[in-house]
């Protein structure tokens, strides 16, 4: 009898952990591509500045403005204190107040209260692009599209600042990417069901529109929020209209958010609150160019009218410089073709529309007759084109939603349609206006291997990824290649603004000489109390001296450097100013300032006395300012001098005078016979009556 052997059961096989492992592993890296794309491009681009410890004098507000800043606040959180009192510039400033002193801008504080100071500046030089191409990343991905969409979006927006002298001028980067940070956080807002989500987006929100505030509180947040504005409306009205929301709850998210906007970010607004109605910001640039006119001896230096001209945008297809790439103007119009990204690509269109026209020479020129000299009136009417700033991110925005809108399912050649408006533009409209006259063979080939990769794309989805190496791989080597040279030519040749010039390798030097204490600062350190001015009416610029930033105008000291060398000084620079002290500069020493510098090119003795000057750094092929002057240190073509005479920070008057107004405290101040020792003027109403007893006493200068 023969057995049967028992039949084998086929038993489910489950995927192998190994297997599983690496779908995993697979799925994470695609998820990381995109960002890894834009972080490693830029990192490429600014690698100076991340690995070879680089910093550099190409934009006058980095060294002069942000750098010593910024290094003062972090080292007074780092030794556990909040400053609301600056001691080293301009005789004693507020601080926390104002607003470009890095206070509230999280960022900022972190890398400058952890890290040393010229480690802090460079990484704040290379986070800002590489987060603001994050940020369009994450808002488009939040909003549906494509990692490929992402992408492009992002890499343009990075590489078109870090590529670009845009990189240096820090408050300006800064607005683009807080901007992009709070559409992306507005997204995730109008995307969360649950009201505990909602909540914690709300805060999220709020505190990305506050860094926006704490980068450039005028600049940055006007355009900014008419972002946010422009977005939040659109997207309500899409779901609404889809049924995905419903009026009430639209309502009752936007008042939630109005409300949240300033009260996560009290710590911010509170200390500004309190400043700016006795700064120059709060009384306007025309009402204190009418201020000047009224005060003896000053020239008026009425700041001309800004704007943009309308073929501005254009200039962002001039390689050099900033450059979105030759594939982001016809991308820029696709997105018109899908109807599900209609919302999203008439609310950035409607947001570039805005910031060009408010930037635009014509609407200056017409809103000038009518908005006066109030202090908003000239916020927007001084440096107008700074409001065209925000239509780099527009125009990366619509070109990740024009990849997008390729992706949807329709014939070739009606998907090719909506390329020719962008083609027009970028390869017709241009150089028929002179914008450029020859673009090179790189963008040119862009063009047509982006084309192909697309139409290719249509049929083999996975061809998408070619498109973004593309746009990365010409971007990178418009900034880092042979062809960064000939942009600088072309972006000159077309009028580019500075912060528009392409990065320039020769105005770098190695951060940590920039933070040596040489010959002049070690003397005035080791000279005891008291502050210094420069004087040197032969470098002097109607901008200040701070535009003097190479590394042999550095023993100047006029860049705010007593601020990393716990120095004081006199002067200083900062576009917000104490009125009073912004009056007594223009007076003392009457010239030509057209901007908030805080010089002197006359050793006026007024100036030194009230400002308690004991040090004096001039040329050294000029004469001494003050007789007695005694040299104690020279550096390079520069020399200190210590002056003769007490400088002790606290002195008795026995007597003093009222004055009606700040005016008239400035005309008693500069009566020849008008002495500190004697008399003091009380600017305001006399609260009190002066003693007649004689009573011997004394003053004491506490350390």
């Amino acid at each position: 009898m023969k057995t049967r052997e028992p039949a084998e059961v086929a038993m489910p096989v489950g995927p192998s952990p190994a297997r599983d492992l690496r779908h995993r592993a697979a799925a994470v890296g695609s998820s990381l591509a995109g960002p890894a794309v834009i972080a490693t491009s830029v990192l490429i681009v600014l690698r100076a500045f991340a690995f070879r410890g680089m910093l550099t004098a190409q934009h006058p507000d980095l060294l002069s403005t942000f750098l010593p800043s910024w290094c003062f606040l972090g080292r007074s959180l780092a030794s556990g204190h909040i400053p609301a009192w600056n001691p080293h510039v301009m005789a004693g400033v507020p601080f926390a107040g104002d607003p470009l002193s890095g206070w509230a801008n999280v960022p900022v504080m972190a890398l400058f209260s952890i890290f040393p100071c010229a480690f802090a500046m460079r990484w704040v030089i290379v986070l800002q692009p590489l987060v603001a191409g994050l940020g369009v990343y994450w808002f488009l991905r939040t909003e549906g599209t494509s990692r490929v969409a992402a992408t492009v979006g992002g890499t343009m927006l990075a590489l078109a600042i870090a590529g670009s002298a845009f990189a240096l001028a820090l408050a300006f980067a800064a607005t683009l990417t807080w901007t992009a940070w709070s559409l992306a956080g507005a997204a995730r807002l109008m995307r969360a069901r649950s009201w505990p989500g909602r909540l914690v987006w709300l805060a999220l929100t709020a505190l990305a529109w506050g860094e926006l505030a704490a980068t450039h509180l005028s600049n940055g947040t006007v355009p900014g929020s008419i972002a946010l504005v422009i977005y939040l409306a659109a997207k309500a009205a899409s779901q609404v209209r889809r049924g995905e929301r419903t009026i009430a709850d639209v309502a009752a998210v936007g008042g939630l958010l109005l409300l949240a906007l300033p009260l996560v970010n009290l710590w911010y607004l509170l200390p500004r609150i309190g400043y700016l109605p006795r700064s120059t910001l709060g009384q306007g640039y025309v009402r204190l160019q009418q201020r000047l006119s009224h005060l003896r001896g000053v020239p008026n230096n009425v700041v001309p009218l800004g704007g943009i001209n309308p073929t501005f945008p254009l200039r962002f297809t001039v390689p050099g410089g900033v450059y979105l790439g030759a594939l982001a103007f016809p991308l820029a119009f696709a997105g018109w073709r899908d109807r599900r990204l209609l919302h999203l690509v008439t609310a950035f269109s409607l947001f570039g529309g805005v910031s060009f026209l408010i930037a635009l020479s014509w609407t200056v020129r017409h809103a000038a007759r009518h908005l006066g000299s109030g202090s908003l009136g000239s916020f927007y009417l001084h440096e107008t084109q700074r409001f065209a700033f925000p239509l780099l991110l527009a125009i990366a925005l619509l070109a990740g939603l024009g990849v997008e809108a390729w992706r949807r399912q329709g014939p070739l050649w009606e998907r090719a349609a909506w390329l020719i408006p962008g083609l027009l533009v970028w390869a017709l409209i241009a150089p028929a206006l002179g914008i450029h006259r020859t673009l090179g063979w790189l963008p040119v080939a862009t063009i047509f291997a982006g084309i192909a990769a697309l139409a290719v794309a249509a049929y083999r989805p996975a061809v998408f990824p070619i498109v973004v190496g593309l746009v990365a791989a010409e971007l990178l080597v418009m900034s880092v290649g042979p062809a960064s040279a000939l942009g600088l030519v072309a972006a000159r040749r077309a009028g580019q603004m500075r912060p528009y010039l392409p990065l320039q390798a020769s105005a770098e030097f190695p951060a940590s000489s920039y933070f040596v204490e040489r010959p002049i600062a070690r003397a005035i350190a080791a000279g005891g109390q008291g502050r210094y001015l420069s004087i040197a009416p032969s470098v002097w610029s109607t901008l200040g001296y701070h535009v003097r930033r190479t590394a042999p105008f550095w023993g100047l000291m006029g860049a705010q450097q007593s601020m990393l060398f716990d120095l004081e000084e006199g002067q200083g620079y900062n576009s917000i100013q104490e009125l009073r002290y912004w009056e007594f500069v223009r007076v003392v020493d009457p010239k030509l300032i057209r901007y908030n510098a805080a010089g002197f090119v006359q050793a006026e003795p007024i100036a030194l006395d009230l400002l308690q000057v004991r040090y004096l750094i001039q040329p050294v092929e000029d004469p001494p300012a003050v007789a007695g002057e005694v040299p104690m240190a020279r550096q390079g073509r520069w020399v200190v001098y210590r002056l003769p005479g007490d400088t002790s920070r606290a002195s008795l008057a026995t007597s003093w005078s009222v004055a009606g107004s700040s005016e008239d405290a400035l005309t008693a101040i500069l009566d020849p016979g008008f002495r500190s020792a004697d008399r003091a003027i009380v600017d305001g109403r006399q609260a009190f009556e002066p003693s007649t007893a004689t009573v011997p006493a004394r003053a004491v200068s506490a350390a």
